[in-house]
């Protein structure tokens, strides 16, 4: 019998029995759509968002999150398998959105709800997670990878 955890990819660390926990939950990759969820005890970030809105509400519905749960989001490019579903966040869940300069040009979103990040600029999300995005080569331009830490973790 199949349960939602089972239906995801997911990694967890606990560092003690109160819960301190770095969550990563892949909710899905391919050329139909990439997206991964980063869960603290204070905040849901994603990273990328190449769904439409209906299969987000899905994939997240999985693990009882509403889309408007969501604090931000991350892109790493402007494809459209990475994000795709960025416009609709910004529209129907009023989601912000990160991302480097070149890839909200790119995408067209709404500046009101857009912040821009440099390579190698920490941002901090909450009080104890912070994101490093990395430049890396890929197809297009202006791509990153992002290295996650909370506490004493970090994953990429």
């Amino acid at each position: 019998m199949s349960t939602n955890s089972d239906l995801f990819n997911t990694f967890t660390r606990s560092h003690s029995i109160v819960s301190m926990t770095l969550r990563i939950t892949h909710l899905g990759t391919g050329s139909r759509g990439n997206s991964t969820l980063l869960e603290t005890d204070e905040v849901k970030v994603l990273i990328d968002q190449g769904f439409s809105g209906a299969q987000l509400e899905k994939r997240l519905g999985l693990l009882n999150i509403e889309p408007t749960d969501i604090d931000c989001v991350l892109l790493s490019h402007h494809h459209g398998d990475h994000a795709g579903g960025a416009i609709i966040a910004q529209k129907k869940w009023n989601l912000k959105i990160l991302a480097n300069e070149l890839t909200a040009t790119e995408l067209g979103l709404d500046p009101m709800q857009t912040s821009h990040f440099g390579h190698l600029d920490l941002i901090r999300i909450g009080e104890e997670l912070t994101i490093l995005p990395v430049p890396v080569p890929h197809t297009g331009s202006d791509n990153v990878a992002f290295i996650a830490s909370y506490r004493s973790e970090r994953a990429a």
